[in-house]
């Protein structure tokens, strides 16, 4: 029986690392996660642009590539990562949010299609994580990017990611019980009042 390998790696869609992915032999799990990969190298742009080509067009072609590699094999597994904040109105990241949407309704649209290939398909969505990604979009002085991202610390979330993938759920939030607790409440809470909590964490300090 095949055993899916726990080491993971991500690939950004870059010439080499598209080569990579084609020529191939093996391919047992994949993550197409497009922001945190490098994340040391350059800021993040937070134009509408920049986050449909990263969140909806980028996670589109690479997992082309690695769901044909894995279906030579009938085997393999995919976690993708979307967000809480693709399930919240998220005034003053509206764009973002609906990228992150658009990752999950991807995710659990391939993992359908999929049903009847050995090949499983996660969606990781995480709420605010202790990384660079607040700093890089320019919200160091909101309360999320002050406070609000130590709620969860990043190796916990892959954690928590690898596990739901390794078990076969469709989906986990992660990691913190207050990110668990606001999904599990994200389809019953009016857009009014997910909007008003969104805006408050994300709002600059200096409108406070």
């Amino acid at each position: 029986m095949h055993k899916p390998s726990r080491k993971v790696r991500g690939w950004l869609p870059s010439n080499t690392a598209m080569s990579k992915i084609e020529n191939a032999s093996r391919l047992e799990v994949a993550m197409p996660e497009l922001e945190s990969a490098d994340c040391s190298l350059k800021p993040i742009s937070t134009s509408s642009s920049i986050w449909s080509e990263l969140n909806c067009v980028g996670t589109v072609q690479l997992a082309k590539l690695v769901v044909r590699q894995m279906r030579e094999l009938n085997a393999g597994k995919i976690l993708f990562t979307a967000s809480i904040a693709g399930e919240m109105v998220a005034p003053r990241e509206a764009v973002y949010a609906a990228t992150k949407a658009f990752v999950l309704s991807f995710a659990q649209s391939l993992r359908y299609e999929l049903k009847e290939t050995g090949i499983g398909v996660t969606a990781l969505q995480p709420g605010p994580t202790d990384t660079d990604f607040f700093h890089r979009a320019g919200m160091d002085y909101t309360e999320v990017g002050q406070k609000g991202k130590s709620e969860s610390q990043p190796d916990e979330v892959a954690r928590q990611g690898i596990d739901a993938l390794l078990a076969g759920k469709d989906h986990v939030y992660a990691a913190s019980f207050k990110t668990k607790l606001e999904g599990a409440l994200a389809n019953v809470t009016p857009g009014i009042v997910k909007g008003a909590m969104h805006e408050k964490m994300a709002k600059p300090a200096s409108e406070k």
